[in-house]
């Protein structure tokens, strides 16, 4: 028998009065949760804690507060890579907090997601024209007095 890694699905829905509830995940697509809530409501035999199925239909059975996805999802946890704060009003550099106990691999695609949104391609810019032309000469010099030397 060989171990497989299994990634949930994470899932973040609205409360009545508007706030989100925090992203939980489940290990089976939705669908799989929806035949189970049908197969239930035909056989009429079903834990009570999933709630009296023939007042829902669903959808709305899944996003109550009480049933649904709050029955089968894993509970809430903290992200292991999150942005904490921007530096001195400098667009170009965040601060990040890593769980070091978080899954290597969920780190992994989270750093790259985070790369992948907000990497920007550096531009060169000169700021000073005469100090380049500088330092180029200088160096050229140098170059011309060492290979007469």
């Amino acid at each position: 028998m060989a171990w497989v890694r299994r990634t949930a699905f994470s899932y973040t829905f609205n409360n009545a009065d508007g706030t989100k509830r925090a992203r939980r995940g489940l290990y089976w697509k939705k669908d799989t949760y929806r035949e189970w809530f049908e197969w239930a409501k035909m056989s009429g035999k079903y834990p009570s804690d999933w709630g009296n199925l023939d007042d829902f239909e669903f959808e709305e059975w899944w996003k109550h507060d009480d049933y649904g996805f709050e029955l089968f999802c894993e509970p809430a946890e903290r992200e292991p890579l999150e942005v904490v704060r921007l530096i001195e009003d400098d667009k170009h550099i965040k601060h990040l907090r890593i769980d070091l106990t978080g899954d290597p691999k969920k780190l992994e695609l989270m750093f790259k997601n985070f790369l992948k949104k907000n990497r920007t391609i550096p531009t060169v810019e000169a700021s000073n024209v005469f100090e380049i032309k500088c330092v180029c000469s200088i160096q050229t010099n140098l170059c011309d007095e060492r290979d007469r030397g």
